[in-house]
């Protein structure tokens, strides 16, 4: 039995360029165990391919926030917050019952690749997704999204960043927040 599931291993593994592929890691792993829940929060990371940057610019950055709102129109999600940076986005969505995430990510995606395409920019395949639970504080998550461009130094602490979205409701409980020091999750750490 040992030697089989060591032989069907072995047959799930190529060579590439010298290095072994193995299936378990990358971005294959990132699908293991992935369920999409209507309704429940998940942050998520969408990166461009290849790490390009351009994503802040005028032209791409107003057509991912506007598919991103005709999405919410729609009823696909639920946009809580989000940060444009120059070579990724991060979000917390609520998905609804229409698409299960992945779906949601991909339809995104594919509506805005001609925006990308010009200026010579693609997603990435894959993203990173994490879907949070109830004990989960929701400030330093917010937090971290916000701080996001002021960290990377791309902008000046007394200017508002262009690329944040933040839903009425949570923008009225967060703005309090950002005086407050609050840890990062610890997955986020």
């Amino acid at each position: 039995m040992q030697e089989l599931a060591r032989k069907r291993y072995q047959r799930g593994r190529r060579i590439t360029c010298g290095m072994t592929f193995d299936p378990q890691r990358g971005h294959a792993s990132l699908r293991r165990g992935r369920t999409s829940i209507p309704h429940a929060e998940n942050f998520l990371t969408v990166c461009l391919k290849d790490r390009r940057q351009g994503l802040t610019e005028k032209t791409p950055s107003e057509g991912v926030i506007s598919e991103l709102n005709k999405m919410e129109a729609d009823g696909t999600w639920i946009i809580r917050c989000a940060t444009i940076m120059p070579d990724h986005l991060h979000l917390i969505v609520i998905p609804g019952t229409r698409l299960s995430l992945g779906q949601s990510v991909r339809r995104s995606k594919a509506k805005t690749a001609e925006v990308l395409r010009t200026p010579g920019m693609q997603w990435e395949h894959n993203f990173f997704e994490r879907q949070l639970r109830e004990k989960d504080e929701r400030a330093p998550i917010f937090l971290y999204i916000f701080l996001n461009p002021y960290r990377k130094k791309l902008s000046s602490a007394t200017i508002a960043w262009p690329g944040f979205v933040c839903r009425k409701e949570d923008w009225a409980w967060f703005r309090d927040q950002l005086n407050n020091s609050l840890p990062q999750p610890e997955w986020l750490a």
